[in-house]
């Protein structure tokens, strides 16, 4: 299936979809965003500059759900997750929003599609029933393999090596061997509150992830060298879906209240936050990708999973 793209939006109704621009206390990295936003007649998949200008829909399907992209590491493609032609399924788009195509067709729901850092595949979870489990493909949709059963939210490790996923039993974040098996938790368990959205950073050091307690979600920061983990934003209203910027320093997440949600900028310690957008859309499921395609990551020692110590939401 191949669907034209369409015309960039025009100026003014990208200006009144925006915030006004606040001074930047600290500049975020040269990049491009993709996200999930219901501005328009349903959710579809927008792209902006990391300054907030050049607001582009990709994918102009109003009549469907688009949700979840993730661009690929050369930044030229996205994927993401579309019901516009049966249940949600999982799609590739160009980064302009050309050349749109299904790659899965499955009984069953594809979510939270991630490409590998080579570009070669593309890992995602698959729901039956009341079961969830992650799989690995091809990038072209083909050669689909079960990695871990009972897991949820998968993100690759900077080396391509193993898959960081939630588990749908314990709520516990997991790593496993992207070719399977193997499969330990990644520090203790949270006091309170299920694990959600978990990402790599890009040098391997650290990982980002949400932490649902009841009707609300904290972020959190695990930092793997020193086998700590830290609550970043504190502020008392949501705060989830991470993405971590090219170089690291900055996080890309949402934040709102009932349906009304919005992307934000921190530092990678909870400083320097600011809005990326505003209104009453619902803005979500951000990923970032560098003007320049990052250099190929390097395989860095295996890392002290078992030493982070015990998350508390009580902070």
């Amino acid at each position: 299936m191949r669907i034209a793209p369409r015309s960039p939006l025009p100026l003014a109704a990208a200006a009144l979809a925006l915030s006004a621009a606040l001074p930047l206390r600290a500049e975020l990295p040269e990049g491009r965003i993709v996200f999930r936003s219901e501005r328009g007649a349903g959710y579809e998949i927008y792209s902006m500059e990391s300054g907030g200008g050049d607001l582009r829909n990709l994918s102009n399907s109003p009549r469907a759900l688009d949700d979840m992209p993730d661009w690929s590491p050369d930044g030229k493609r996205v994927v993401f997750v579309s019901t516009r032609d049966s249940n949600d399924e999982i799609y590739v788009m160009g980064a302009d929003g050309a050349d749109q195509r299904r790659l899965t067709s499955h009984p069953g729901i594809d979510w939270r599609p991630k490409w590998s850092p080579d570009g070669r595949h593309i890992a995602f979870m698959r729901v039956e029933g009341r079961s969830a489990a992650v799989f690995v493909m091809d990038a072209d949709g083909t050669h689909v393999r079960k990695v871990v059963g009972a897991a949820e939210a998968p993100d690759w490790s900077p080396d391509g090596d193993e898959i960081v996923y939630v588990s749908t039993e314990d709520g516990r974040l997991y790593r496993v061997r992207s070719e399977g098996g193997g499969a330990r938790p990644i520090g203790a368990a949270a006091s309170r509150g299920r694990a959600t959205c978990p990402v790599w950073s890009s040098d391997g050091s650290r990982i980002a992830f949400g932490v649902r307690d009841g009707e609300r979600s904290r972020l959190f920061v695990a930092s793997l060298d020193r086998g700590e983990t830290r609550r970043v934003i504190t502020a008392a209203e949501d705060a989830t879906s991470p993405v971590w910027t090219s170089d690291g320093s900055h996080l890309i997440f949402t934040s709102g209240i009932g349906r009304r949600s919005n992307l934000y900028a921190v530092r990678a310690d909870g400083s320097e936050r600011r809005a990326l957008t505003s209104g009453r859309a619902r803005d979500d499921n951000a990923s970032w990708v560098g003007v320049e395609s990052p250099a190929p990551r390097a395989r860095r020692r295996p890392w002290a999973w078992g030493r982070m110590r015990q998350i508390s939401l009580r902070r």
